[in-house]
């Protein structure tokens, strides 16, 4: 595995899992609850994050298909690829973001639908990475409706990102709904 691809693949994984973290962290009986009226539940949150991947995966996969047709280069750097992007700048909950129409939660689904959904779009994006492993994808951009031209290491960038920033809205989430509505652990008492 090219030491890109490998790059690539441990961001992700490593903001996929600090997301089932805090998913995680909030009990079972709250996931589906919205933390104020209006307000994403967890499983809203995971919903969107399904709808994101899955429609990056599909606009870089497309992006991909023609440059590899188009006889896409072998990658020839070694390098780091994370100062390509400010991934900082992303996971930072101190700048509010709006979510694109296209991508807000809608079909209603149960926090453990949400996950499974989730889990599908993050393969989907992993599985992409790997079948391009070994090629020069950075230098093929796609256009991102916020940061302009892209290029594939920073859609993949943004990705990992994006869950990172979402990992804390959960964490967030989470405190809003404990506060709300105590949930009790342990045996019950009378």
């Amino acid at each position: 595995m090219h030491s890109r691809t490998r790059e690539v693949l441990e961001h992700l994984n490593s903001y996929h899992a600090e997301l089932i973290d805090a998913v995680d962290g909030i009990p079972v009986a709250l996931r589906d609850r919205e933390p104020a009226e209006g307000r994403w539940s967890v499983a809203g949150v995971l919903e969107h994050l399904a709808i994101v991947n899955e429609s990056i995966a599909t606009r870089l996969s497309t992006a991909l298909s023609v440059a590899r047709e188009a006889g896409l280069a072998a990658e020839g750097e070694e390098s780091s690829i994370l100062h390509r992007f400010d991934i900082a700048s992303i996971v930072d909950r101190g700048r509010p973001r709006t979510a694109s129409e296209a991508s807000q939660p809608r079909a209603g689904l149960s926090a453990s639908a949400a996950l499974a959904h989730y889990e599908r779009s993050h393969e989907q994006v992993c599985d992409l990475v790997q079948q391009y492993d070994g090629l020069a994808i950075g230098s093929i951009q796609a256009p991102h409706p916020i940061f302009g031209a892209l290029d594939m290491y920073q859609w993949l960038l943004f990705v990992g990102a994006h869950e990172g920033r979402h990992a804390d809205q959960i964490r967030e989430i989470g405190d809003a709904l404990r506060q709300r509505s105590p949930v009790r652990t342990g045996t019950t008492t009378s």
